[in-house]
């Protein structure tokens, strides 16, 4: 097996046992209400601090980006109207995938944070999970480890190697998040992630800056449901 093959399959391994473990420590504790998405919102600080310590380990050991290339500052502005338009779609296809599958019976504790805006501790951690180390992680490791280390495996060009390397991260990034009602918006998220990746000679910090904008939209998205909800409350 290739050594960015074997990289990316052992890491998944890993990333799925750590999942069992905190499954483990979840159903011992017991958390409920505000409690469970605390404990969630923790959990996914531990799953993105893995993810980026393998993806910044697979990008630098073998050289999967142009470590001596300055970002592209084109790249980078155009992020931040590139957010707007697949925040756009994302809202889009929730709703899509909403209607076809249902809504879950859980709520996704990276989102569901931002309800309670009361507790402006419990918000931040969440608008920093959100903005800084959700995009970092999911970059490195999907984009960088994931989709250029099986990039690199094909000659330059060769369009199976790029169809492959895209069905990949548009699958890991839906066992990221299994959620059926999430599944178009995964998918939209990891393709146009890694397309941005190639069209800026496979860097990997215009498509952070992207990743980061969708974060701070769905931040402000789910921030201004809250406080709606809140104030029907009072």
């Amino acid at each position: 097996m290739h050594p960015q093959t074997a990289l990316i399959v052992w890491s998944l391994l890993g990333y799925f046992a750590l999942q069992v473990a905190l499954n483990l420590v979840r159903a011992r504790m017991r958390p409920h209400g505000k409690a469970l998405i605390r404990l969630g919102l923790v959990f996914s600080y531990l799953n993105h601090l893995y993810l980026l310590a393998v993806g910044t380990y697979a990008v630098f050991n073998f050289e999967l980006i142009p470590l001596t290339q300055r970002p592209s500052p084109l790249g980078v502005a155009l992020a931040v109207p590139g957010a707007l338009v697949v925040f756009a779609l994302s809202v889009v296809l929730r709703q899509t995938g909403s209607r076809l599958f249902g809504r879950p019976s859980y709520l996704n504790p990276q989102e569901a944070v931002f309800f309670l805006t009361s507790e402006r501790f419990w918000w931040s951690l969440g608008a920093i999970n959100a903005v800084i180390l959700r995009p970092l992680a999911e970059e490195v490791y999907l984009r960088g480890a994931v989709f250029l280390g099986i990039l690199s495996l094909f000659p330059l060009g060769d369009p199976g190697g790029m169809v492959l390397a895209l069905v990949a991260t548009g699958t890991v990034q839906n066992l990221f998040y299994p959620m059926p009602n999430l599944s178009f918006d995964n998918t939209l998220r990891a393709l146009a992630s890694a397309l941005y990746v190639v069209a800026f000679g496979r860097q990997l910090v215009p498509a952070i800056v992207l990743s980061a904008g969708l974060g701070i939209l769905w931040a402000g998205f789910h921030t201004r449901l809250g406080l709606r909800a809140l104030s029907r409350h009072r």
